[in-house]
């Protein structure tokens, strides 16, 4: 496939209507977790819970891994479409930002969904693993080996997206947001910039202590540095104000309250016979899946509170 040319000058972004793109994504949503109650339904854990007993390296951790990294890729392959017909697509219109070309849409697809599959199959191997140490417990050991994983993914600065290098652009950028905060008797934060993939102001913290690390959108550049020099303010008003660990917390309550739903729910649909981690991957996937989305209605109230009492 021959790859596309970046687009001319008078070549513009344009995409769906804020209210289209919201439904592009719930359809894409509903798609992965229906198709995962449908499995979960036509009793696929309990087969395969049954089919892993019977082999010595499918039954184990591996197993866990192996059913993770193919549930991701299956999740993928179904989100693809809708993917497509949400991204940016050019437009010669009035629109102020040249739209990105196919094969860099690609390239930022692949770098998340090789990130996202990889996270799976940890997933998948801290679930086996918690089964091999204690099979009638691993409820409680896949909830502190999650923990584990999540405290250390929190401390390191981990990227958001695809990095992007600083020019001399945004060197006097960055230098004039710094004197607005410097006026405001505040220090500008150690800041690197990523590719969100749309034209928006995407940014937050990522690391805590001496990692601690601003990972904004590249669009804010575009911003003119008084008002950027807000957004960061309100950033330093998160961090003074301890909302991400709070929010961090909150997340690992919500988790392991998912987990012992999941647990529970895993001795009605493995059928007879001792649990598998294979078996318990795909149960685990569907009602997480589930309780992510029960979450995504609870919690952005309590974010925007969290938002206001930084904006003030």
């Amino acid at each position: 496939m021959a790859a596309p040319s970046e687009p001319s000058p008078t070549t513009h972004a344009t995409t769906w209507p804020a209210s289209a793109s919201v439904w592009i994504g719930v359809a894409g949503t509903a798609t992965i977790v229906l198709g995962q109650w449908a499995a979960v339904l036509g009793c696929v854990p309990a087969w395969v819970n049954q089919e892993a007993r019977g082999h010595a390296w499918f039954g184990g951790s591996l197993g866990g891994v192996l059913t993770a990294a193919i549930l991701a890729a299956a999740a993928v392959l179904m989100q693809l479409p809708f993917d497509l017909l949400a991204r940016t697509r050019p437009r010669p219109d009035a629109a102020p930002a040249p739209a990105p070309s196919l094969r860099s849409w690609w390239r930022r697809w692949w770098s998340g969904v090789w990130r996202w599959i990889a996270a799976a199959a940890m997933g998948g191997a801290v679930l086996g693993l918690a089964w091999e140490a204690d099979a009638d417990r691993w409820l409680a050991w896949s909830i502190l080996g999650f923990g584990l994983l999540a405290g250390i993914a929190v401390t390191l600065p981990v990227r958001p997206g695809e990095a992007v290098a600083a020019d001399p652009a945004t060197d006097a950028w960055t230098a004039q947001v710094r004197q607005e905060l410097v006026r405001l008797g505040l220090s500008l934060p150690r800041i690197r910039w990523f590719d969100h993939g749309e034209r928006s102001l995407v940014g937050g913290w990522h690391g805590l202590g001496p990692w601690a690390t601003l990972w904004l959108s590249r669009s804010l550049r575009d911003v003119p540095p008084p008002l950027a020099a807000g957004l960061v303010v309100r950033e330093i008003g998160h961090a003074d104000r301890g909302d991400r660990a709070f929010g961090v917390l909150a997340s690992a309550a919500w988790i392991a309250a998912g987990l012992a739903v999941s647990w529970i729910m895993a001795g009605e649909l493995l059928g007879e016979g001792p649990a598998t981690p294979a078996g318990l991957v795909i149960v685990v996937a569907a009602v997480m899946s589930s309780w992510s989305l029960v979450g995504a209605l609870l919690w952005p109230a309590l974010g925007r509170r969290q938002v206001l009492a930084a904006d003030r």
